[in-house]
């Protein structure tokens, strides 16, 4: 093994302590600065990191409350304003009491919605703020709603009540047991109603008054209906609840209607004396009242007696007809049938003028061969159409198949049997096929003048029988031919002037009388159908005579009418009202219900948010519940009348059948309406029986609301 050898070598440091690096650029406290800076960028890196989800969370959370609070306001839009199922339409009884109901519900669904909106902490308390502030403000509107309905439906109810009560009153009129015990009834129920109303005392006390004075009212009208002296002594016990204004005509009632009961009593004592001592009683009778009405009333039991014995004139002339026709068939005993004329109850004229029949029959050797007698009955029958109704055919010498068929026609006009409209339509079909224009507004259109010939001949058969053949076209040509007539003088030769005439004419209702009138007299004096020309003269005429009155007619309501029209435009609308529905509101439908005696009610007017004339400040309701039936026709004919109306509604079929038959344009039947609304809303009261819709016509002061 080789030896190395040992050299002077450096010793080692056992310590073993590194040398440090050194740099003239780079030092300890250099290297300590940046790990500390490093560390800082780190800590920003991730607040900035955190600040942006805290930001993305913020914006995410700020949303769903809008979307929070959004699906609120579509939940309080469907549960309190649609128009099917939503609170706010729901009225009276159905709402009454509801409150609580509906804001449970709210706070169900508020409750969930919250629940599953994954908000959390500040945001979810700000959701809960939020609900809790809309929850205020629902709270206070369907409280307001539910205090509304809930006293409408008891106000209705009371209503109802008392009208019940005030109807019972006139039925049981002749029992003061039941009277006092109906009485007592509406107090009880006013008393009741005055503690949900929170009524004062004198409140309630004026609404006592008030009750017990129509009730009075009720029963005393009714007894002077009656025509009972019961009345008097009625008004005697109770005057003093009546109000004292209304005191004086009930007085002025119950002393006629004594007059009158005076009058009656007299009367029938009069009636078995000859009629020269009878007048001569009435004529020393002092008290100039009570002697007019005994003559009034003794002159009318003296039409009663006349039209019994008329009555019974013809019965019994009949059956003697029937047993002498008889007898001249089988050659029977005419003089046995003369001895019952005899001892029948018919009046001396009456058995007068059967001799004289008889007589000219058997003069003529044979019943009935005189044809004139036939011929006049015929002609009554086509142009005096009232009178052969009433003629008795015994009086007449008829065989006994002219009088039968005489008898026959009378029956038939009595009964209103004539030609139906829709066969004489058929018969004229085939005659017709000229189309005809004429200039202008006035005019028929070509498919309108079969119906206009179809009413004007339906007119002439009701007012003389059934007057025309309509399997024999020749009368019926005449008619049309005359309707066609052009006049030669025309200046515009394509213009059908007698169709024309008529058509102006028939716009004020009175042509089809005048001209049926017209025909009639004219075949009576003439014997025969009007050539065209004098078809012509007679809707000439007749267009003449109304277009006359017409403008008479139309002065009149002009001046009223320009007189409504200063009021209206000097009046100042109320907010949402046109000026024509605030007049009338407050001013004129007042005054009428002061002229008339007749309580009238605005019930209803403008409406916000309404879509309809309500809702456009033209349109208000007036009360009839309350009225009779014959109040209810005297409001509903007088507001017709009123040229600031421009259409009434209604479905009560009364007055429908009354004003509206044939249809009155400022008429709207209702009934439908109501039929409709009573499905969609089964437990309403609302109709528009127990009120009336007018209509204002805005060319009276604008259309431009109150604001």
């Amino acid at each position: 093994m080789a030896n190395v050898p040992i050299n002077n070598l450096p010793s080692v440091n056992d310590k073993h302590i590194a040398k440090s690096y050194q740099s003239d650029y780079v030092n300890p406290a250099a290297f300590v600065n940046n790990y500390s800076l490093a560390a800082m960028a780190g800590r920003d890196l991730a607040n900035n990191i955190k600040n942006e989800l805290q930001q993305k969370y913020d914006k995410i959370s700020k949303t769903k409350i809008v979307e929070l609070t959004n699906e609120l306001d579509n939940y309080i839009g469907q549960a309190l304003y649609d128009k099917d199922n939503g609170y706010f339409y729901k009225t009276g009884k159905n709402a009454m009491g509801q409150s609580d109901v509906i804001m449970q519900e709210y706070d169900n669904y508020a409750e969930n919605l919250l629940k599953n909106s994954g908000l959390t902490s500040d945001y979810l308390l700000q959701a809960q703020n939020a609900v809790n502030a809309e929850r205020n403000n629902v709270n206070t509107i369907v409280n307001r709603h539910d205090r509304e309905q809930t006293t409408q439906w008891q106000n209705t109810v009371f209503s109802e009540k008392e009208s019940n009560l005030l109807n019972k009153a006139i039925l049981d009129r002749n029992d003061d047991n039941l009277l006092n015990q109906n009485l007592r009834q509406g107090i009880l129920a006013i008393e009741l109603h005055a503690q949900n109303q929170n009524w004062d005392d004198d409140t309630t006390q004026i609404k006592i008054n008030d009750f017990i004075s129509k009730y009075h009212e009720n029963v005393l009208s009714s007894l002077l209906s009656d025509g009972s002296l019961r009345a008097k002594q009625y008004y005697e016990k109770n005057k003093k609840f009546i109000s004292p204004e209304k005191q004086n005509t009930y007085l002025k009632y119950i002393h006629d209607e004594e007059i009158n009961y005076s009058a009656r009593a007299t009367a029938e004592t009069l009636i078995p004396k000859n009629q020269e001592e009878a007048y001569k009683y009435i004529d020393n009778i002092e008290n100039i009242e009570l002697r007019n009405a005994v003559e009034n009333e003794y002159n009318r039991l003296l039409r009663h007696k006349d039209t019994i014995q008329k009555q019974n004139d013809l019965k019994i002339s009949n059956e003697i007809m029937q047993k002498i026709y008889y007898a001249y068939d089988t050659g029977g005993d005419i003089s046995s049938i003369m001895r019952e004329v005899n001892i029948s109850d018919m009046s001396l004229d009456q058995k007068e003028k059967i001799y004289k029949n008889l007589k000219a029959m058997q003069e003529l050797e044979g019943v009935g061969n005189n044809w004139a007698d036939y011929n006049i009955l015929l002609d009554m029958a086509t142009f005096n159409n009232e009178e052969f109704k009433n003629i008795n055919p015994a009086n007449y010498n008829l065989t006994k198949e002219q009088y039968n068929k005489i008898t026959e026609m009378q029956r038939k006009a009595a009964n209103n049997e004539y030609t139906p409209e829709i066969e004489m339509k058929k018969a004229i079909k085939g005659m017709y096929n000229s189309r005809f224009n004429i200039q202008g507004p006035e005019g028929l259109h070509s498919n309108e003048y079969q119906d206009e010939v179809v009413r004007f001949l339906s007119k002439v058969e009701r007012m003389q029988g059934a007057a025309f053949d309509f399997k024999n076209t020749e009368q019926l040509q005449a008619i049309m031919k005359g309707f066609d007539y052009k006049d030669p003088n025309a200046v515009e030769k394509n213009i059908d002037e007698t169709k024309e005439l008529f058509a102006r004419a028939k716009k004020h209702g009175e042509v089809y009388d005048l001209m049926a009138r017209e025909y009639m007299m004219f075949k009576g004096e003439n014997k025969r159908e009007p050539s065209p020309a004098e078809i012509y003269e007679m809707a000439k005429r007749s267009y003449n005579t109304i277009e006359n009155n017409w403008r008479e007619r139309d002065m009149g309501k002009l001046n009223n009418a320009q007189g409504l029209y200063k009021n209206i435009s000097s009046t100042t609308p109320k907010k949402g009202e046109t000026k024509v529905l605030t007049y009338y509101a407050d001013i004129r439908i007042p005054q009428i219900s002061r002229e008339l005696g007749i309580p009238m009610k605005v019930t209803s007017r403008y409406r916000q948010g309404d879509k309809g004339n309500h809702g456009k400040g033209r349109k208000c309701d007036v009360g009839m519940a309350a009225l009779n039936n014959a109040q209810r026709q005297i409001v509903f004919e007088r507001m017709l009348s009123e040229p600031g109306v421009a259409s009434i509604g209604t479905s009560d079929p009364l007055l429908l059948k009354r004003y509206n038959n044939p249809k009155n344009p400022k008429i709207r039947d209702l009934r439908e309406y109501d039929a409709n609304y009573k499905k969609s809303h089964p437990n309403t009261t609302m109709n528009h029986v127990n009120h009336i819709d007018i209509s204002f016509d805005t060319r009276y002061g604008g259309d431009l609301q109150g604001v």
